[in-house]
Order: C-alpha cells, then sequence, then structure tokens
C-alpha cells in the first residue's frame, strides 16, 4: 500500500512528509480498568499496594489497540475517512485538498497537493499528540526516499539497511 501511495506522489507530484508520534502507545486510553504492582524502585504508599493505570503504556498487550482507537477517533474528527480496502490508510478531501496517509504504528506519511494542507494537518496533529515533524519524507520505515521531480519518478533504496545487517554479521568486506 505504501509504495502505491509513493507511486501515486510521483506521478501527480504530491508533496510528501512524515512525521513520527512520540510515545505513540501511552496515549491509549484505557477501556477497562487495569491493576498493577507497583514496579521495583518505586515506592509509594505501603507494601503490596497495587496501582490502578489511567493511561495505556508499551508493555499491556492492549496498547497497541488502544492507540490506534485513540488514533482512528482523532483522525474521523479531523475529517478524515479510512479506506475499507486498507485500514491503515486515511484520506482527507475537501474542498479541493486531498490528503492521503498510510500510517504504520507511530509513523506517519502525509501525501497531499500542497504544503500548505499538509502543514495544517501536522498542526491539528499535533494538537492531540506529541510529535516530531520529520519534514519532507526522505526515509520511510528504513528505506529511503530519492525524488526527481522533474521526470516524476520516485525511487526507494535500503543500501543503509544492508550495511547495518552486513556490520552486524561483519560480513561488510
Amino acid at each position: 500500500t505504501i509504495r502505491t501511495i509513493l507511486a501515486l506522489a510521483a506521478l501527480e507530484d504530491m508533496e510528501l512528509f512524515s512525521i513520527d508520534i512520540s510515545q505513540a502507545f501511552i496515549n491509549g486510553d484505557l477501556d477497562v480498568d487495569i491493576f498493577m504492582d507497583q514496579p521495583e524502585g518505586f515506592a509509594r504508599g505501603n507494601p503490596g499496594d497495587v496501582l490502578h493505570l489511567v493511561k495505556g503504556f508499551y508493555v499491556l498487550k492492549q496498547a497497541g489497540r488502544l492507540w490506534n482507537k485513540k488514533l482512528h477517533s482523532t483522525l474521523l474528527q479531523m475529517g478524515f475517512t479510512r479506506l475499507k480496502s486498507d485500514a491503515s490508510v486515511y484520506i482527507y478531501s475537501k474542498d479541493g485538498v486531498q490528503v492521503i496517509i498510510p500510517i504504520f504504528i507511530d509513523d506517519i506519511t502525509l501525501a497531499g497537493s500542497s504544503v500548505a494542507s499538509i502543514k495544517a494537518i501536522i498542526a491539528e496533529l499535533a494538537s492531540h499528540f506529541k510529535l516530531r515533524e520529520l519534514g519532507p519524507t526522505s526515509f520511510l520505515l528504513g528505506i529511503e526516499v530519492t525524488r526527481n521531480r522533474s521526470l516524476r519518478t520516485l525511487s526507494l533504496s535500503q543500501r543503509q539497511y544492508i550495511i547495518n545487517t552486513l556490520t552486524t554479521f561483519s560480513m561488510l568486506d
């Protein structure tokens, strides 16, 4: 799906920007009561007391689902529609502005017709979540993205991944 969206962005000369949601899983709102023992080194109250969690976090089994629900409801509130064929892709289309957002956990790419519309969406997302603006997409999920806008082409390269893998296994030379 992401490759298809990137190909569309190249052909239509769309802008591509990337953002990363910081600590995504702690944004999820718990929909059940969860209690846990106090972590080692955290002494509050009496020994043996348990903590009542009010937010999701990474070690919870349902953390990913809670994050997905939170992001989904936020994007719907912003006017996006989720594709039925791929639940990780959202489309915003209003007043001549179209933005496509493929999502991979907390890595979000925005493909749109104008920088201004993308920046407005990023600003609205930043009002809901702490995020890092990564700017125009040059790396996406560890893949280098190179564009030639005049030819309307886009190339993908996993060179860095290959180098890292060869280094890990002492096979670089």
